[in-house]
């Protein structure tokens, strides 16, 4: 059984921890965004607070491709609707590495 933190209202996403102005999509702030967490197997994972899938490993990389809703990065786009901002600072960073 998982253990997972509880996730506050979608509402309530749209006010999140970060001004858009201030999130650049580095790890620490992609952290910020989804939920990691400890599962009862003892194995970490992270969970998108908007689509609700839960990935194995924490891995910062395809969180950022994840919320970027880009295709690549060895994982499937969030298939929910993102704050325009967030995805828009997501797909930078992409564009930037490259």
């Amino acid at each position: 059984m998982l253990d997972f933190p509880v996730v506050p209202p979608k509402k309530s996403w749209f006010e999140m921890v970060f001004k858009p102005e201030d999130f650049n999509a580095e790890a620490e702030d992609l952290w910020g965004v989804v939920q990691r967490f400890e599962a009862s197997d003892g194995k970490r994972k992270w969970r998108c607070t908007f689509c609700l899938s839960v990935y194995n490993c924490l891995h910062a990389t395809k969180a950022l491709w994840h919320l970027a809703q880009a295709s690549g990065g060895g994982i499937a786009p969030c298939a929910a609707r993102l704050p325009p901002w967030l995805r828009a600072a997501c797909v930078a960073k992409i564009k930037a590495s490259f």
